[in-house]
């Protein structure tokens, strides 16, 4: 059980993300707490991670200047195209 962030705060913090329809992942592992120590949690957690920023990104990218080629690129900022495309401050 995680004592420093308690399972209840990371599924209301998923949860609030996801009525703002921000994007959000959560991965629970039983037995685990705050960082994973089991291998086969720790393969899960990057491969879900590795998915999650690839279907973000493509997204971001297919909003962005960088699909539209009648305009010569900006300097990439990560913030200002999450800022289009999902309700980030």
């Amino acid at each position: 059980e995680d004592e420093g962030v308690p399972p209840g705060q990371s599924e209301a913090m998923a949860t609030a993300l996801r009525a703002r329809r921000s994007p959000a992942a959560l991965l629970l592992f039983d037995g685990e707490g705050h960082g994973f120590r089991r291998a086969e949690n720790i393969v899960a957690a990057l491969e879900a991670e590795l998915s999650f920023f690839a279907r973000i990104l493509r997204r971001v990218f297919r909003k962005s200047h960088y699909s539209r080629t009648d305009k010569a690129p900006r300097q990439f900022s990560l913030r200002r195209e999450l800022q289009g495309c999902y309700n980030f401050e």
